[in-house]
């Protein structure tokens, strides 16, 4: 019964501990907060003007070709709206929030994975994932769009 106990509590240790360990050692807070003092922004104009005098770099568009099914055709979609696409396709709006942003996670977290071993897939014109549940079910704006109708706005 003790070791059993002492699994579990190991078990609990890795699965508790060990992400907000990762989460702490690859954060950078100084690069994630940026403090402007309005004296020096009288002149700035925009936005990347700032950020480009904070010496903050311009975020990279990063893009997930996808293979769809239905047109057999590999589509290049930009990251965040595939998640957005994956979670809308395999789980219901109208669960938690919470179980919403984990879904996002383990898309976002897959799709990198695939990203990482990219050379060993073996899909046509170079596509990571299907549209499938073969990888993660994916729908665009526009088949979710026709999907929900009036409701889309409210999803």
């Amino acid at each position: 019964m003790r070791q059993i106990f002492v699994v579990v509590s190991i078990l609990a240790s890795v699965i508790l501990v060990l992400p907000a360990i990762l989460v702490m050692v690859f954060s950078d807070s100084e690069a994630n907060m940026k403090t402007v003092d309005v004296e020096e922004t009288e002149n700035i104009q925009t936005v990347q003007e700032a950020e480009e005098a904070d010496g903050v770099e311009e975020a990279v568009d990063v893009f997930v070709p996808v293979y769809r099914d239905q047109t057999e055709q590999v589509e290049e979609v930009e990251l965040e709206t595939y998640v957005r696409g994956v979670v809308a396709s395999e789980m219901p709006a109208s669960f938690e929030m919470e179980a919403l942003k984990a879904q996002a996670l383990v898309a976002r977290t897959y799709v990198v994975k695939q990203m990482e071993y990219e050379e060993s897939i073996n899909l046509p014109g170079g596509a990571l994932v299907t549209d499938t549940t073969s990888h993660q079910v994916y729908s665009s704006d526009e088949e979710l769009q026709q999907r929900w109708g009036a409701d889309y706005e409210d999803r």
